[in-house]
Parts: C-alpha cells; sequence; structure tokens
C-alpha cells in the first residue's frame, strides 16, 4: 500500500480574492495521479460567495468517485494568522481517526495557492523520493519539489545547476528550501505536538529552521531534482504575510528574524541564545545571524537528536499559554 497522505491546499483572501486560480489549482491538485491521499482546503478570509463556491467543488471530490483524492473537505478560518499556523490547525482538524486519535497519514502536504500540479504524478514523484530516504536511516523528515520561481537556490548556483541537471539534493545544516509543494514526515508531525511547520513565525524565516526540525527526529531534508518534476509557481498570488507587514524601524515593527507571532520573548531569547548554540541550534544562517556549532552533526545527523528535540520545541512552536490553536476561528 502506498503512504497515506493528506494534501492541503493553502490560499488567503485576505487581500485578493483570486477564485478562478484557485479552482483550477485545487482542480488539478484533486485529481493527481496517486491512489492514495485525501485534500483538505484550508481557506484563510475569505467572503460567503467564495466559502459557496469552495463547498461546492469539495463536494465533487469527496467520496473517491473520481481519478485523484479518497476524500475532500474545506476548513474556513476568519483569524488573520500566519500561514504554518493555518496549516497546522488544519492538518489537526483531519489527520485523526474519530474515535481512536490515531494519526491516519504517514505524510502531509503544503500546497501553496499559487502552485499548479502541471505533472499529474507530482504527489507520487515526491512521496516516492521522501519514502525512499537519503540513506539507509529510512525516510527524510521533510522534502520538497522544485518550483520554477522562488525556490530558495536562487543564490546557490552550483545547487540550482545540479537540481537542473537532474541531481537530487540533500541539505545540511544551515540550509533549506523555501515552502511551496512541501510534504512533512508523520514523525515531525508526532514530536512537536500535531505540527508539521514552526508556528512562532509572524513572516519569513520558518525556513531556516527546517534542517534542526528534521535533525531533532533524527532525519534529512531534502529535493527532488528539476527533471524529474518541476512544477509552475505564480509567486505571491495571494500576497506575501499579508496579516502581518514586515516593515518600519526595528524600533516600531520587528523586521525579519525578529518579526515574531504571539511569542512572549523575542527572537534572540528563543533562538540566539546559549542554549541553542549549546545544543547544535542555528538560526538564518545564510544571513548570517546565528550558526551552529557543527561538533554536534556527524554525516548530517545530530549525535543526540532527544536532547536537540527539547530546544526546538520551544523555541520555534509556540506553548499553549502563548497560543491556543483550539481557540482559531
Amino acid at each position: 500500500m502506498q503512504p497515506r497522505i493528506l494534501a492541503v491546499y493553502n490560499l488567503c483572501g485576505l487581500k485578493h480574492n483570486n477564485i478562478s486560480i484557485w479552482r483550477d489549482y485545487i482542480y488539478k491538485l484533486a485529481t493527481q495521479d496517486y491512489p492514495n491521499f485525501d485534500l483538505a482546503i484550508s481557506a484563510c478570509n475569505v467572503d460567503k460567495e467564495t466559502k459557496k463556491i469552495l463547498e461546492d467543488q469539495v463536494s465533487h471530490f469527496d467520496g473517491g468517485s473520481m481519478l485523484g483524492c479518497k476524500r475532500a473537505c474545506v476548513n474556513f478560518i476568519d483569524d488573520i494568522l500566519p500561514a504554518q499556523v493555518t496549516f497546522n490547525r488544519t492538518c489537526q482538524l483531519f489527520a485523526h481517526e474519530k474515535y481512536t486519535g490515531k494519526i491516519k497519514y504517514d505524510g502531509f502536504l503544503y500546497v501553496a495557492s499559487d502552485v499548479e500540479c502541471t505533472d499529474r504524478l507530482a504527489i507520487q514523484k515526491l512521496v516516492d523520493f521522501h519514502f525512499a530516504g537519503p540513506d539507509s536511516k529510512g525516510s527524510y523528515g521533510h522534502t520538497a519539489a522544485y518550483v520554477d520561481k522562488d525556490h530558495g537556490l536562487e543564490y546557490h548556483p552550483d545547487r540550482r545547476k545540479a537540481i537542473q541537471e537532474g541531481k537530487n539534493l540533500t541539505f545540511g545544516q544551515g540550509h533549506a528550501f523555501h515552502t511551496h509543494f512541501n510534504l512533512i514526515d508523520k514523525s515531525v508531525y508526532e514530536a512537536f505536538g500535531n505540527r508539521c511547520l514552526p508556528d512562532i513565525f509572524a513572516a519569513f524565516c520558518a525556513e531556516s529552521v527546517y534542517c534542526y526540525i528534521v535533525a531533532a527526529v533524527d532525519k534529512r531534508l531534502g529535493m527532488l531534482n528539476a527533471k524529474d518534476l518541476t512544477l509552475h509557481h505564480i509567486d505571491n498570488l495571494d500576497g506575501c504575510s499579508v496579516g502581518f507587514p514586515d516593515h518600519g524601524t526595528k524600533e516600531d515593527v520587528p523586521r525579519g528574524p525578529y518579526h515574531l507571532f504571539r511569542s512572549k520573548i523575542g527572537a534572540k531569547e528563543r533562538c540566539m541564545s546559549r542554549e541553542a548554540w549549546s545544543v547544535g541550534f542555528g538560526y538564518e544562517e545564510l544571513r548570517g545571524y546565528f550558526p551552529h556549532d557543527r561538533g554536534w552533526y556527524i554525516n548530517g545527523y545530530h549525535k543526540n537528536p532527544e536532547l536537540l528535540k527539547n530546544f526546538v520545541k520551544k523555541a520555534v512552536f509556540l506553548s499553549r499559554d502563548e497560543f491556543d490553536y483550539d481557540t482559531i476561528k
């Protein structure tokens, strides 16, 4: 049996209503040629008319009556929240068996609203790559498909050339890719309180800690080569972190790596502390903010994943008293 996947299409109507594109891209996702996946739409800040359109579309897919997803559902969110939070919440709502609470899925697929599944085998190809893993230790912890724009390799010409020539990439600490069509392993979801993506970030910077999240569950970060799979990406269709503008001065609006969501302490205290260094954690390293201690790693794996996991839990995931997912409307 193929791994069971929950594909979550993430859209936001706070700045733009892109219903014509959303419907088209949802259809192409829902009709992927993969035998074991369900579809959830995470729809944030959309009007009543758009809600009705999305509900009608989902009703045509639900039940597995056509090629593609077996079940389909939609989660409407009216609160203004970061994309990582809304994705996590949608996963939480649909990931568990009704009575036992058992996790139904082997992986969770994040699909940005501006990514078009131009390949009918996109899910199949990424799943095959993900679960094959980088070595004998098993699956990757987090993988991504290559997109034709804003893939995260723009400033790494050697890596970009390699992946375009057909070489798969496994990333070391301090490196990553952008979040467009990403598959997160069940082990990550389980380890961090039923959350796949770090939720302390109001805008940007989440990608810089993906390598530490997967290292904390003794796994690696990988990207499938562009020859096997390249997806079309419009880039910035719904707007970029529109609910949390990142502008002004450091005195009035925290910028970039300092721009957190609901955190009771600042980014330096959470991610750039002596404790962070002491467990081999780094933050925004490509921009020179806080490098990790390389001595903690052997062949890309952490020497003590449990130690790192205990730190990562409190560093890049919000505590319940900072933010309670059950209060989301």
